[in-house]
């Protein structure tokens, strides 16, 4: 049985290795339509395989046939050398799911995974905002960002990604008070940075030039002693 199985993998790996060469080969003659047949062949016989993963998303995206290629993406993240290699395909997702296939919620996904890897890349940040925004995903938004948090962030990027919580959440009325806390956090959090407590000072000031309530006046008289 062993020497059975030695002898099939062996025909298995010769297979995949004449399909590619063949692909490579019709690729030269640009005959892309061959190329990824042949490719396919290969791939079916290794589904993980990183060159034939390659070879077919260059292909398919050529011809936009997105919805094709993202499954590409899942080999490709899974070979990644590194955390920024796996945010880099991440956010080329986010753009496929949003711009290609007017898919919210899958981009939402890959801009949250990209996140979670990544949570002091200032442009990872803007991203997952932006796209959490449009998809309405507030709370989940939010609770990224807290998760975030919970694992330790110097004081910089906590408060950086403070404001974005805010800013997500102060579209929704009823996260008022969660808004006004998060502001005060950074007011309160040692070594933030200057400009990011300037803004958020100057953001919940304009909160509560009209306190509603009763958190809302004591933290207008905690700022006032603040300030």
């Amino acid at each position: 049985l062993a020497l059975t199985r030695n002898t099939d993998d062996r025909g298995r790996a010769q297979a995949i290795e004449h399909w590619k060469q063949a692909a490579d080969t019709a690729l030269g003659m640009s005959q892309d339509a061959r190329a990824r047949e042949l490719f396919e062949r290969a791939q079916k016989l290794d589904p993980n395989d990183l060159e034939i993963a390659r070879a077919l998303t260059e292909i398919l995206s050529r011809y936009e046939e997105w919805g094709e290629v993202l499954p590409l993406y899942d080999v490709l993240l899974a070979h990644a050398p590194s955390t920024a290699a796996k945010v880099e395909l991440l956010v080329t997702v986010v753009g496929i799911r949003e711009e290609r296939l007017t898919d919210p919620a899958g981009a939402l996904d890959a801009a949250a995974m990209a996140f979670s890897l990544a949570p002091t890349a200032h442009n990872v940040l803007l991203l997952f905002e932006r796209v959490a925004a449009q998809a309405g995903a507030l709370s989940r938004f939010a609770a990224e960002i807290d998760q975030a948090l919970d694992k330790g962030l110097d004081p910089h990027t906590a408060s950086e990604v403070r404001l974005a919580k805010a800013r997500v959440l102060a579209r929704d009325p009823q996260f008022r008070d969660t808004v006004i806390e998060t502001y005060r956090r950074i007011l309160e959090t040692p070594g933030a940075d200057d400009s990011r407590v300037d803004t958020a000072a100057t953001a919940l000031e304009e909160m509560l030039e009209s306190p509603r309530a009763g958190l809302e006046k004591s933290t207008r008289r905690w700022l006032s002693e603040w300030k």
